[in-house]
């Protein structure tokens, strides 16, 4: 194929949303297909109630019930809180799925921290972390914890060494079982 046909191609794939490859082999097609493949099961499109994650615990006013999805846009190296109604003595569990970036030169890869916290931010409780590589969404699912009082916060921290001003949309819910 010639340089012309490849850029008409990868032209024609970009305005159609995708991303032009072209490969020599039987060998190099599978490994594509494969990549392809895993990019498209990991795809996250976040859909819930918008609640506005706070900077720290004391301003999440608006308080999210259990078993509801919400979604909020982040950015990165930002912490945000969410307060959520649960009844003490339960079993809670936490999960966020983050969309992933566009254009991963733009900021390579992003670190997602999920933890449950108290009011001050004093106490921490099922924390867990992931890598994505920001062209990919990834699922974080916090350790289950049993709530201690009648709120807890979930405190979702985004990092990357990177000086950008991405922005990340994620989508989060809290559930649990008296």
């Amino acid at each position: 194929m010639d340089e012309q046909a490849r850029e008409e191609l990868d032209c024609i794939a970009e305005a159609g949303g995708g991303e032009f490859r072209d490969v020599d082999s039987a060998t190099e097609l599978a490994d594509t297909l494969e990549d392809v493949a895993e990019r498209e099961r990991r795809r996250v499109d976040v859909s819930g109630t918008n609640l506005e994650g706070a900077p720290v615990p004391q301003r999440a006013t608006e308080v999210a019930q259990p078993g509801t999805t919400y979604t909020d846009t982040v950015l990165l190296n930002e912490t945000n809180f969410y307060r959520f109604a649960v009844t003490p003595g339960s079993e809670i569990h936490g999960e966020v799925l983050m969309e992933g970036h566009e254009d991963p030169d733009t900021c390579g890869s992003v670190w997602l921290t999920t933890s449950f916290t108290d009011q001050g931010d004093q106490a921490e409780w099922g924390r867990n972390h992931d890598y994505n590589d920001a062209t990919q969404a990834q699922t974080v699912i916090t350790d289950p914890i049993t709530a201690e009082s009648d709120e807890v916060w979930l405190k979702v921290v985004t990092e990357h060494d990177c000086e950008s001003d991405s922005q990340f949309d994620i989508e989060f819910q809290v559930t649990g079982a008296g």
